[in-house]
């Protein structure tokens, strides 16, 4: 980020994906710096239907099965984040075939220099 002796706060990170097939994309992203990394933030693609009473709401099949909303093609998977540090960066894990990555995107702050 242009300025190795100043400190970045991250405040949002996000995740470019294109999906190949209409199966869910669920991957697991840290925030790390050079000393820490942040508690894992949970990523998907599936969409959660919720009622007024905030109770989720399953879609099942005739075999009882839940059936997941999702979609094929580009999604941005975005979530508020809490690091700083010199050198910030996302660790993704996930165990998902048939997507791609597309790009990482962080907003943050510029701190304190050293």
């Amino acid at each position: 980020m242009s300025d190795p002796i100043r400190t970045k706060q991250a405040l949002k990170i996000g995740i470019e994906a294109t999906a190949s097939n209409l199966s869910s994309i669920t991957m697991q992203a840290t925030v790390d710096s050079e000393n820490q990394e942040s508690p894992p933030y949970s990523l998907s693609s599936l969409v959660t239907w919720i009622n007024n009473s905030l109770q989720v709401i399953p879609w099942t099949n005739n075999s009882s099965t839940v059936i997941g909303w999702g979609q094929i093609g580009y999604n941005l998977y975005k979530t508020d984040a809490s690091m700083y540090g010199k050198y910030v960066g996302i660790t993704v894990t996930s165990s998902n075939p048939g997507y791609v990555y597309n790009g990482f995107e962080f907003e943050h702050e510029l701190r304190v220099r050293f």
